[in-house]
């Protein structure tokens, strides 16, 4: 709440035809207090993954990524990304929908941030195949991918690959520690310069019987 008043005051200071110089200082302290929400974000993520318990319902993958994209739409970037989602398998899937959220949304958010400006178009590729004992879920990306020196330090807590990466580091280590909170696995896959693939499974939640 006290960011949302800060954002709201740089609103009104916009509004009143500031200097050049100064509407310079009023887009640095915005994309500051920016970076701050998203890192005080990560970390109510982490402690609701820690603290809660597993609550499971009925999944409708459609509108939970609907939901998770429409989260981005004002964010910078994201327009110029464009979502190509295949959902197979006609099986009842159930878990934890506000963990399964967690999840995309960390995975949206790099996407948006580490996508490719050389390329025409921004894409994310997400296969969801559903069966009777999991979901197999593939989300891949046409981003600026990343290099094998990183690609086993990815899921730590706080490892950012440079000093210009736009995350707190916390994103893919909350993924993984939901995933797991969840009974499944994340691997990665990724081609510097070219993509970035991302593969899940998360164990049915729906009693066999």
């Amino acid at each position: 709440a006290p960011l949302s008043s800060i954002l709201g005051l740089i609103n009104v200071a916009e509004k009143e035809s500031p200097s050049p110089s100064f509407s310079n200082y009023l887009t640095l302290i915005r994309s500051s207090i920016n970076r701050l929400d998203g890192f005080i974000k990560d970390i109510l993520d982490y402690s609701r993954n820690s603290r809660t318990e597993v609550r499971t319902i009925a999944i409708n993958f459609q509108d939970l990524i609907m939901d998770v994209q429409n989260n981005f739409r004002l964010i910078d970037g994201a327009s110029r990304l464009k979502l190509d989602l295949k959902i197979d398998g006609d099986f009842t899937f159930s878990s934890d929908r506000i963990r399964l959220g967690i999840v995309f949304n960390n995975l949206f958010s790099n996407a948006i941030r580490y996508q490719d400006f050389q390329k025409e178009q921004s894409m994310v590729f997400i296969q969801i195949n559903l069966s009777e004992e999991k979901v197999w879920i593939k989300f891949s990306d046409n981003g600026v991918g990343i290099e094998q020196n990183h690609m086993d330090k990815i899921f730590s807590m706080f490892y950012r690959a440079s000093v210009n990466s736009k995350g707190s580091g916390l994103g893919l280590y909350i993924a993984k520690e939901t995933i797991t909170k969840l009974g499944g696995t994340i691997k990665v896959e990724s081609e510097f310069g070219l993509s970035t693939t991302f593969e899940i499974t998360i164990p049915n939640s729906i009693p066999k019987g």
